[in-house]
């Protein structure tokens, strides 16, 4: 089975990070430093990111607020749309049932830009989402990208749920 670092990205979620950065007053080129990116490269209609140049970006993000940290992934999450996902969130979009849709997940996690895997089952009527971390990531990293999986998959099963029931 193929992990997450052996995918790489376009820069879509890169480029995110760095307008959250924006935001909390931090540089684009502090974010950038020794991650191998830059600016150019990134507005590149061809380029491609690896999963260790995205986390780089992360850790300096999590550096330079190193006091602050908690809820960063799920701030950062929420500037993650459906159509962030360019094919797949097309395809979550039009699924019949949040089933169909987590089974998408499953089936195409590669191309989510997530760190961490996602299981999905059903359990006695219940849909049950398990999300593990990287074990080699530091612990304010893990929680980064725990909070920032997360929260998409939170915000779609809240669209699923809204239109079920009005």
């Amino acid at each position: 089975m193929l992990e997450f670092q052996d995918y790489l990205r376009v820069p879509s979620s890169v480029q995110l990070l760095l307008e959250l950065g924006e935001q909390l007053k931090i540089q684009k080129a502090q974010l950038l430093t020794g991650t191998g990116l830059t600016l150019t490269r990134l507005s590149d209609v061809n380029c491609v990111v690896t999963p260790n140049e995205e986390v780089s970006v992360i850790d300096n993000l999590i550096d330079l607020l190193s006091t602050n940290t908690a809820g960063l992934g799920l701030i950062a999450g929420f500037r993650h749309q459906l159509t962030t996902y360019g094919i797949l969130g097309y395809a979550l979009m039009s699924s019949a049932t949040g089933l169909d849709a987590m089974n998408l997940v499953q089936r195409y996690l590669a191309l989510t830009y997530t760190f961490v895997k996602i299981s999905f089952y059903q359990d006695n009527g219940q849909c049950l989402i398990h999300f593990i971390e990287p074990v080699d990531f530091t612990p304010e990293l893990q929680q980064f990208v725990l909070e920032r999986a997360r929260q998409p998959l939170q915000e779609s099963s809240m669209t699923f749920m809204r239109v079920l029931f009005n």
